[in-house]
């Protein structure tokens, strides 16, 4: 995986990284993403681990339980959560976008890939994996 060109890709899409925040309002993010969505705020080792182009694409992460440990390894299949629309990944059940699209990796909670679209051009997208994937007490779980 090449970082530079990661970055430089969630750049064009005009995704940044989050500025740091302070440690109270990071303390009341932890506490809702814990119950529900944005799992990125209380995981750690962030990343996808699958074989390309097949239906083997997971979410990995180190994501903290309730009680301030960790659960070391969590994963969700997001193959059967997301979908390639023409290009455009977008959620849906049984979505199996992995056959058709190019893992760039992730950054943040945003997953970037390479999409094939219907007239067979390639097109270059990410998703918000923080819209439906939640940590509750340190297992990832769609929402």
């Amino acid at each position: 995986m090449r970082i530079t060109c990661l970055s430089r890709f969630f750049k064009a899409l005009g995704l940044t990284a989050a500025l740091p925040i302070s440690a109270s309002l990071l303390m009341i993010s932890m506490g809702k993403a814990l119950a529900s969505g944005q799992f990125s705020k209380t995981c750690d080792n962030i990343h996808i681990e699958g074989i390309p182009f097949t239906k083997s694409v997971h979410l990995v992460a180190d994501c903290m339980r309730r009680n301030g440990s960790y659960n070391l390894r969590t994963s969700i299949d997001v193959n059967e959560l997301i979908t390639n629309d023409n290009g455009h990944l977008r959620w849906q059940s049984r979505g199996d976008f992995g056959e058709s699209c190019e893992i760039l990796g992730v950054d943040d909670s945003y997953l970037g890939t390479t999409c094939r679209a219907r007239n067979g051009q390639h097109v270059d997208d990410a998703i918000d994996l923080d819209e439906h994937i939640a940590n509750i007490n340190g297992v990832l779980t769609y929402q």
